[in-house]
């Protein structure tokens, strides 16, 4: 499987319902944490084969993943799928999340994680874009 790793150049949220996020093709802002502008053009993705985001998530308190896509370089960010809740089995507890997002052909696309009502004691995340189309489950 080849790849490509991409760094999380955000911060630990640590205050209620503010918007992280992890990953954006354009500069995106945030309420928490902010993507910056890596200097891709439109269809970069498509353009370099790239067929999915595959996100590994530490987390210790609940908070929601959203993803999107855009046809007009974020001015407008439609929803590939509706928001994923992410709750630890015990709260305060790290546990680990991995989720896979098909983005082949896509135009632009980002994720965001929104803060849930508590601070995050563990936050880590180590994500990838993937060449392959099929998860390596």
């Amino acid at each position: 499987m080849s790849m490509v790793r991409i760094a999380y150049p955000g911060t630990v949220p640590d205050t209620n319902t503010e918007v992280h996020v992890i990953f954006a093709t354009c500069a995106v802002t945030g309420t928490g944490s902010s993507f910056p502008d890596m200097g891709w053009g439109q269809g970069f993705l498509a353009q370099h084969g790239l067929k999915r985001h595959v996100v590994r998530l530490s987390f210790s308190r609940a908070g929601s993943m959203r993803w999107y896509h855009s046809q007009d370089r974020g001015t407008t960010w439609i929803p590939l799928a509706a928001a994923q809740t992410i709750t630890p089995t015990s709260a305060g507890t790290a546990e680990s999340l991995t989720i896979d997002v098909l983005i082949e052909g896509l135009l632009d696309y980002k994720m965001e994680f929104t803060q849930g009502a508590t601070a995050q004691d563990t936050f880590t995340i180590d994500q990838t874009l993937d060449y392959d189309r099929a998860s390596a489950a």
